[in-house]
């Protein structure tokens, strides 16, 4: 069953994965395709390349009620961390495509606000594999 909700979503490829034919690892990218039962997501990035990544590599940015929870009850939060995922969610809240683009970005280069922005597709699509192909 394919997860049409995706299609369409900017999302990036985790800047952490072990093995990448694309060379693409955290570059951003639009969800073009998810299969659940394949645990494929497909991703067409801005040159115009488009891979299959297993649905664990690719991440897409948390609700924004969840950000802001976290947010909340974040204690021991350095401050400049504080300050990039504050930035997070106000990109977020605008919506536009740049803002969610630069959100990424943000959140893929701080690896201490990851788990706290963002989200793996396989929790969304049920799945977890590793693998990845380019073509």
């Amino acid at each position: 069953m394919e997860n049409t909700t995706l299609a369409g979503t900017l999302a990036l490829v985790h800047p952490e994965i072990r093995t990448d034919p694309s060379a693409m690892q955290g570059q951003v990218g639009i969800i073009t395709y998810a299969d659940n039962r394949s645990d494929d997501v497909y991703l067409r990035f801005e040159n115009g390349r488009e891979s299959r990544y297993a649905s664990d590599a690719v991440l897409i940015l948390k609700n924004k009620a969840d950000l802001l929870n976290d947010l909340k009850n974040n204690t021991h939060i350095q401050v400049a961390d504080f300050k990039d995922l504050y930035k997070v969610g106000i990109l977020q809240d605008r919506g536009r495509p740049a803002d969610v683009v630069q959100a990424l970005q943000i959140a893929a280069n701080n690896p201490n606000i990851r788990d706290n922005a963002l989200l793996a597709v396989s929790a969304v699509i049920g799945t977890s594999q590793e693998r990845s192909v380019a073509r």
